[in-house]
């Protein structure tokens, strides 16, 4: 029932199902195809920073973040 290229019910999966069960790299990868799906989504790029952190893959947070910092100035 639910939308499965919905970028909202992916982020959901990733955040409430996958990152708890710690499949972080299920997770993150999720992150990614929702933001493929919604690339101007601020909470999508957000969680996933936040996701890229936990994972402590710290190359990749950071780029991430430059992005949305980036798309966040664009926005206001």
């Amino acid at each position: 029932r639910l939308d499965p290229v919905s970028p909202v019910v992916r982020m959901r999966y990733a955040w409430n199902w996958l990152m708890p069960q710690g499949r972080m790299q299920e997770a993150v990868e999720e992150m990614e195809y929702a933001l493929q799906l919604d690339p101007l989504s601020l909470i999508v790029r957000l969680i996933r920073v936040t996701m890229l952190l936990i994972s402590c893959q710290h190359a990749r947070t950071l780029e991430a973040a430059r992005q949305l910092l980036e798309l966040a100035q664009q926005v206001q």
